[in-house]
């Protein structure tokens, strides 16, 4: 009985994740019903990307303005900080055009060159 429960917990166990997964820079790719997909960019990649750095360093390359018509410029914006939970709870910190923007999501899973998180909340908690 013993070993089924201990087979059974392993079966149904929580994903654990940790910050060096998550880093590097990632750019938004769809979003799959409620979750949003990001795979993983190079360095020099144009448009928007998040990029996860050691430390909970965190750099965000966005549009510079409020207006989203195209051509759209972008700005990165660096100084940011992020803090990821073993549990996949995620806080982001850091600069838009129109000021501070602190935004909370639930990672869903994560491989090498795919990141897929939900969009929880805005703002101070």
């Amino acid at each position: 009985m013993k070993a089924l429960l201990l087979a059974l917990s392993a079966f149904f166990a929580i994903a654990s994740f940790s910050p060096d997964q998550i880093e590097g820079r990632w750019s938004r790719v769809y979003n799959d019903g409620n979750e949003v997909v990001y795979a993983r960019v190079a360095k020099d990649a144009q448009g928007s990307w998040f990029d996860f750095a050691e430390n909970g360093q965190l750099s965000v390359r966005q549009n510079a303005g409020w207006c989203g018509t195209p051509p759209i410029s972008y700005t990165t914006y660096t100084g940011g900080s992020y803090e990821l939970t073993k549990k996949g709870k995620l806080t982001m910190i850091h600069e838009f055009w129109g000021g501070m923007d602190t935004t909370y999501h639930q990672i869903a899973s994560v491989t090498d060159d795919t990141l897929r998180m939900k969009f929880m909340a805005r703002g101070s908690k």
